[in-house]
């Protein structure tokens, strides 16, 4: 008996039906032009990307202060608190039509906004780090976080107690999303 012959896997090879016509581009050409414009198309605009992250940044801000509370409630002075992982699920929504340059800005205004709300707070010391940029922090924290240290002052028993609720025209009462 005669071996199988395998069966021929490579397309045969005849001209491109664009090869005759001067100026006409080949098909995966016109697919990549396609997929261009369906990108183009549905792109974001700057005002959508930075309303969704100052929605993101004030649920951060939500779990900040839900952290803290529970840390005072513990009789602590000071918090140190995992405010968010900037990891691929972070990017997701930025991979289809954006350039990773997104992303990086996306990590930068985190960082810069949740560093102007938490400094705005009042406590008596805040600092917003990156671990991997701080080769000096000892402890163990998540890849690609954003960290806060905080402290605040105690009062005395003499001194009345503040008020915590937001103030409507506050930094944080701003990021609030609001409803159509």
């Amino acid at each position: 008996q005669a071996p199988v012959q395998p069966r021929q896997t490579s397309p045969p090879s005849s001209p491109s039906p664009a090869a005759g016509r001067p100026g006409a581009m080949s098909f995966a050409a016109e697919l990549g032009v396609r997929t261009r414009r369906a990108v183009e198309d549905s792109r974001r605009t700057v005002e959508e990307v930075l309303a969704q992250w100052k929605a993101e940044v004030f649920q951060v801000l939500m779990h900040f202060k839900v952290e803290c509370g529970k840390q005072a409630d513990a009789r602590m002075d000071n918090a140190t608190v995992v405010l968010c992982t900037m990891g691929s699920d972070w990017s997701a929504t930025c991979r289809r039509g954006v350039n990773n340059a997104e992303t990086l800005l996306k990590k930068d205004f985190f960082q810069q906004e949740l560093e102007a709300h938490i400094h705005a707070m009042g406590f008596s010391a805040a600092t917003v780090f990156n671990p991997e940029e701080s080769p000096s922090i000892d402890a163990e924290y998540p890849p690609r976080s954003l960290v806060a240290t905080v402290s605040w002052a105690v009062p005395d028993h003499d001194e009345a107690e503040p008020e915590h609720e937001e103030q409507p025209g506050s930094a944080l009462a701003q990021l609030a999303p609001t409803s159509p």
